[in-house]
């Protein structure tokens, strides 16, 4: 190696451990911290890390419908909610014909688990057609 490369290695180098050093001392003081507000011998990760649920995804900029967070976990919808979803989801296919349910979903901006038995509740009705399967299945109105 030349003189210049020697000398741009241990710049870089010297960059490099200073840079280390500065993240390591920025880790050990944000873990201080969160133990002097006493928030760190309880908490225990639930999840190997880096992975994530899909509840902590955001749906690609989009909130979801309000009705969808007022309820708890396993809290089943009122009749009206229900019938309401209903209503909105068939002018939604009406006016968009042939979008599958991840579409659907994000123009009502409403999670596809909440579309199933509204669809399932269309079809019964013959108000709804489908064609395809699995992901695959696009809605058409009658």
């Amino acid at each position: 190696m030349s003189e210049i490369e020697n000398e741009l290695r241990s710049i870089v180098d010297a960059f490099v451990n200073d840079l280390s050093e500065l993240v390591r001392r920025q880790a050990v003081d944000a873990i201080g911290a969160h133990l002097e507000r006493g928030q760190g011998a309880s908490v225990a990760p639930s999840r190997a890390v880096g992975r994530t649920t899909r509840a902590s995804v955001a749906p690609r900029g989009r909130a979801f419908a309000p009705a969808a967070d007022k309820r708890r976990p396993g809290e089943k919808r009122t009749p009206q909610e229900l019938a309401e979803l209903v209503e909105r989801l068939f002018d939604y296919i009406r006016s968009n014909p042939g979008q599958n349910v991840e579409h659907i979903g994000r123009g009502l901006a409403t999670p596809t688990k909440d579309l199933t038995l509204p669809l399932r509740k269309l079809m019964n009705k013959k108000r709804v057609t489908s064609k395809g399967r699995k992901r695959a299945t696009s809605y058409f109105p009658r």
